[in-house]
């Protein structure tokens, strides 16, 4: 009996080795299952989120000339270029890196695109424009967003409407006044021209190509100088005076590019930053 006793002991701690290393492994083969399982779903997270360029459509690239024309029309601009200029640089450019005489022109003359008030605007006399800041203020909105911060002040007057524009606090408006003479011949300019857009769930991307043109003139022969940029003026290229789109088709390879990026809110789009980008 004694014997038999031992056997059984021997029998029961066997199973019960048994049935302990099936339990461990089968813990461990669940657990691996488990990671699997998770990784596999980290991984479709990874895709579904992952930030993909979208297909561009018709309304986007159109959608894309728009937002640049915001800032493009004051480029050829003479009387504002240098103030334009500086937001050409290495680096990053934010809103709040956006000189304030900067903001209020684009503001302008986005509103002056979209009302031309200055168009039956005389030099004779006293005559004047008034533009209440508030339209002003709207306009910058649209480009920037709520988030831009800037101050009322004198608008700078450039080529594009020939009028100085003297903000009054009292009436929280600006009046402007014809100013005689502007620009002239061979007056230097920003160029740009956009080569790629790109569409993402809540923003957009468009690079450019800039240079700045200055000219000279030497024995009455005219000269084209292109620069990379209105502030660093590097010089790229000197040629005979002709059509400047030559540039673009021409020296494309050696121009600076630069993206802007634009944030979607709602179904507005506004200006979050500029870079240069490193070629």
């Amino acid at each position: 009996m004694k014997k038999n006793g031992v056997v059984v002991l021997l029998i029961l701690l066997i199973i019960s080795v048994i049935v302990g290393t099936y339990l461990i492994l089968n813990k461990d083969n669940k657990n691996n299952s488990d990671n699997n399982v998770q990784d596999n779903s980290e991984k479709q997270d990874n895709n579904t989120n992952s930030d993909e360029p979208l297909e561009l459509t018709v309304e986007d690239l159109s959608l894309a000339n728009s937002l640049i024309d915001n800032f493009n029309i004051l480029k050829s601009h003479f009387g504002i270029i240098n103030s334009f200029g500086k937001i050409y640089k290495n680096g990053v450019t934010l809103s709040s890196d956006i000189d304030n005489d900067l903001i209020l022109n684009l503001g302008l003359y986005k509103y002056v695109r979209n009302n031309d008030p200055f168009e039956n605007l005389s030099y004779v006399g006293n005559d004047s424009v008034v533009i209440s800041a508030e339209n002003i203020n709207e306009s910058i909105i649209s480009i920037f967003g709520n988030n831009i911060h800037y101050e009322n002040a004198d608008i700078v007057p450039s080529c594009m409407i020939q009028a100085s524009g003297k903000y009054d606090s009292s009436s929280d408006t600006y009046i402007f006044t014809k100013s005689k003479g502007c620009g002239g011949a061979l007056v230097p300019s920003l160029q740009s021209k956009i080569v790629d857009v790109k569409k993402y769930n809540d923003y957009l991307e468009i690079t450019e190509k800039i240079y700045y043109i200055m000219y000279d003139v030497v024995d009455s022969n005219r000269y084209m100088l292109i620069y990379d940029n209105p502030t660093d003026k590097n010089l790229i290229v000197r040629l005979p005076e002709q059509d400047s789109s030559v540039i673009f088709d021409t020296y494309l390879d050696k121009l600076d590019s630069y993206k802007y990026t634009f944030k979607k809110e709602n179904a507005n789009y506004y200006f979050e930053k500029l870079e240069k980008l490193s070629e």
